[in-house]
């Protein structure tokens, strides 16, 4: 059974994002490793995280992921993905367990699909994804699966302004250098493994 996704965030919830996004440039790396572990700890309290579904495949079921194919997002799944305030995405763990759904900000740019982190880091969700290539993301609460790569030579100032242009002063914390490192890609896997 597929998980429905948690509730859009409260107005009040997101004003505290913001006030949190102002404050980041000023941690340091120990301070944002710190928040980063907690904000996570908590989304997980709350309920903003959710099992895998149980009919997704894990990382060592199939090919590794610079190798898997993948399909043009078709492009009602673009115009969801463009219009959401939050995607959720699941990433597995190195021994192939799913991770928990997580809510991430999202944008489309030329019909490619990215995401970042506003701090590089080798846990969570970010890490596992970019360790194993592989993620699930929910798109019109249907679990879609991902293969994951580093954006490399995207051209990082035209997604800061898609990221400023769909979130706002918030977003910030989103267009730092070490953001636009981190970077990635979204291709959606194939169905047909032949390909």
């Amino acid at each position: 059974m597929t998980p429905t996704p948690p509730e859009e965030p409260r107005s009040a919830a997101l004003g505290w994002v913001s006030r949190i996004a102002a404050a980041l440039p000023s941690l340091s790396a120990e301070e944002l490793d710190e928040l980063a572990d907690a904000v996570e700890a908590l989304t997980d309290a709350i309920g903003l995280q959710q099992d895998w579904p149980a009919e997704s495949p894990r990382e060592g079921d199939a090919a590794p992921a610079h190798l898997a194919p993948t399909t043009p997002w078709p492009s009602a799944e673009l115009r969801h993905l463009a219009g959401a305030r939050e995607l959720q995405i699941a990433a597995p763990y190195r021994d192939g367990s799913p991770g928990p759904w997580t809510p991430i900000w999202v944008v489309v740019v030329a019909g490619e699909v990215f995401v970042r982190t506003w701090h590089r880091r080798d846990t969570g969700w970010y890490g596992r994804a970019a360790e194993s290539g592989r993620a699930s993301i929910l798109v019109s609460n249907d679990p879609v699966d991902v293969i994951v790569t580093e954006a490399g030579g995207t051209d990082a100032a035209t997604i800061d302004a898609a990221y400023l242009d769909k979130y706002g002063v918030g977003a910030q914390s989103m267009v730092t250098a070490e953001a636009s490192a981190s970077t990635l890609r979204l291709a959606r896997a194939s169905l047909d493994p032949g390909r």
